[in-house]
């Protein structure tokens, strides 16, 4: 499998071919039926998904309606590898799902062999959840029709 998928990530966006190569190297291919649950609100958190193919709802707990739903290339699970927390929220195929798994352990151990993609990493996201923050916060101030 090409690391196509992993360009499109923000984790990963602008890393190398031979850095993407080596995430790949961790990832596992899993596939998920319409309404399997990948993981359940308030369990422990050990790895991040990335959609190949298909839809992943995430749901609060005791809400039936998704928070969030994401497609081809876009990440979930990736929140706790950066805060150490269980998870926030139930997540859900909307239908047949292709994603790769990447364990926060073998991710950690590749990130600690290689500098530049850990500080790659870590820039992205942090460029990545201030962006978040700013669309939040604008969202909060504006007024209520």
């Amino acid at each position: 499998m090409n690391h196509s998928v992993l360009e499109k990530c923000y984790l990963f966006k602008n890393a190398s071919a031979d850095d993407l190569d080596a995430v790949m190297r961790i990832a596992k291919k899993k596939e998920a039926l319409r309404g399997d649950t990948i993981f359940l609100s308030g369990s422990d958190a050990e790895a991040l998904f990335i959609v190949l193919n298909g839809s992943v709802s995430t749901t609060l707990r005791d809400h039936e309606h998704a928070v969030v739903t994401v497609g081809p290339g876009q990440i979930f699970g990736d929140v706790p590898f950066f805060c150490a927390e269980k998870r926030g929220a139930t997540a859900a195929a909307k239908e047949v799902t292709e994603y790769l798994s990447i364990a926060y352990a073998d991710l950690n151990a590749l990130l600690d062999k290689n500098a530049s993609l850990s500080a790659l990493v870590h820039r992205n996201a942090a460029a990545f959840f201030s962006r978040l923050s700013g669309r939040l916060s604008a969202e909060l101030q504006r007024p209520f029709a």
